[in-house]
């Protein structure tokens, strides 16, 4: 330690962290998280240095990690010599695939790991929709290892994000696939965007639902709008005007691969989001 460092203590750690004082105190006792500097009278004072690392804790908790691994993922950001840490995202991609191509799952959730430790949730989120689209489309098998992996942090992302909005006052969106071959990543990706522009999506997972979705259901959940998902450029354009025509009420939004359609965006009141852009 420098000994110029500014150093703070325990509450004022509290307040920036948003980890209360009690908590701080267990990561301490515990799981030697963090090793605080102490005054001749026994009161814990905290570096900067300090305040990243309890952040960094705080992010991989929020992604499902329990605390008791906590310390050694850490550790291994500042040691290991697989994964560099950068300043954007330009070598996760290619990390990513290798270990998923690679079947080594391990170094898959190692990476991942650093990778939602390291970047902001803009940059994580274009890296896991590049990674996704590429091994949608170059396996089966591949797709279904990296969803394993994935799935569960942006599960615990998306939950974290909705769990601070009012439902009282937010509105509500239905988000389902546009056709059996749309992946379960790509739903959650245009969810985790949703709730970011500050709507609560309700995710329809079953991707053989299609345009028999009800009507009845939706109103009953409260949701203003419907958000139809196709990364694979399997959308039934005709089907869902159809649909649309039907229930006018209702807010439209489709997000694809491909271009916009001139069927849906010039008859109707219809918006729709380019993957490729969103992320």
């Amino acid at each position: 330690m420098k000994s110029n460092e500014p150093l703070y203590p325990i509450r004022e750690v509290s307040r920036l962290t948003g980890v209360n004082a009690i908590t701080l105190r267990a990561w301490e006792r515990r799981y030697a998280l963090i090793e605080p500097v102490r005054t001749d009278s026994g009161h814990r004072l905290y570096t900067q240095a300090h305040i990243e690392r309890i952040k960094s804790a705080v992010k991989l908790t929020e992604q499902g990690i329990p605390i008791s691994r906590v310390k050694g993922l850490l550790d291994e950001t500042l040691s290991s010599d697989n994964v560099t840490v950068t300043a954007d995202d330009s070598d996760y991609p290619a990390l990513l695939l290798q270990k998923t191509r690679n079947f080594d799952l391990p170094g898959l959730h190692q990476t991942l790991d650093f990778l939602f430790t390291d970047l902001p949730d803009d940059q994580v989120l274009h890296v896991v929709y590049l990674v996704s689209s590429e091994l949608q489309s170059e396996s089966k098998e591949l797709a279904r290892l990296w969803g394993a992996a994935v799935l569960p942090r942006l599960y615990t992302r998306l939950r974290f994000l909705t769990r601070r909005i009012n439902l009282m006052i937010t509105k509500r969106v239905w988000i389902q696939s546009g056709s059996t071959q749309t992946s379960e990543v790509s739903l959650v990706l245009a969810a985790l965007w949703f709730a970011s522009q500050g709507n609560y999506p309700v995710m329809q997972v079953d991707t053989q639902q299609g345009v028999q979705i009800s009507f009845d259901s939706l109103k009953k959940l409260q949701c203003e709008a419907l958000v139809v998902v196709d990364d694979c450029g399997a959308f039934d354009e005709e089907a869902w005007w159809v649909w649309i025509q039907k229930h006018p009420t209702l807010e439209f939004h489709y997000v694809t691969k491909q271009a916009k359609s001139s069927l849906l965006g010039n008859q109707l009141q219809a918006e729709h989001h380019d993957l490729e852009t969103l992320f």
